[in-house]
This record gives C-alpha cells, sequence and structure tokens, in this order.
C-alpha cells in the first residue's frame, strides 16, 4: 500500500530560520512516526536566498503531488500558508491542524 504523502504548511518568513528548520523538523519526523510520506517545503532544492515567489511555485507543484497538508500552529499568520491551504482545500487534499497537541485535527 502507497503512504500517503503530506506537505508541511508553516509560517517562514521574517522568522529565525533555524528555530524553522527544527520546527519543521519536529513535526516532519513526527508524521513519520505516523506512516506517512513527508515533504518539507525547507528542503524544496531551492537556496534560502531565493525570491519567496520561486520558493512558492516550487512548493505549490509539490503540494500538488500530496494528498494532504499538515497546517504547523500559526500557519493563519501567514500569506504563503494561507496560500498554501486554499490551493489544498481547493484541489480536495485532507487537511491536518496541529493546533490540538496529541493527535491533529484532519478535515478531509
Amino acid at each position: 500500500m502507497k503512504k500517503k504523502r503530506v506537505y508541511i504548511s508553516g509560517p517562514i518568513s521574517g522568522l529565525e530560520i533555524h528555530e524553522r528548520r527544527a520546527e519543521f523538523q519536529r513535526v516532519e519526523y513526527y508524521l513519520i512516526s505516523l506512516g506517512y510520506e513527508v515533504f518539507n517545503p525547507l528542503c524544496n532544492g531551492l537556496s534560502q536566498d531565493a525570491p519567496t515567489s520561486e520558493h512558492m511555485k516550487a512548493d505549490i507543484k509539490a503540494l500538488l503531488d500530496c494528498d494532504a497538508i499538515y497546517m504547523m500552529n500559526r500557519w493563519n499568520h501567514s500569506a504563503g500558508c494561507q496560500t498554501e491551504f486554499l490551493v489544498a482545500t481547493a484541489c480536495g487534499l485532507t487537511v491536518m491542524f496541529e493546533a490540538f497537541a496529541d493527535k491533529p485535527v484532519i478535515f478531509k
């Protein structure tokens, strides 16, 4: 059986990149422990210095190859995350919210 692929969506711009990397890695390991295949946008192959628009293009392409999106806490404070959420829901992806500690809330 094919593992479901999950895209991690969380705020990045304007925040300390080393802290964001640690948080995204924490979420990545958590999702892997639940049996998912994970796409971490901080590992999209682009330079950290590439323009946000280029990151968004690469990330949206990757999102479209996923079955679900995992919305990290404070996702609603990020224009990029809001865009990813809208694309994911428009394309019928399962949406998972981190907001409830031990178990993500899942909407289909």
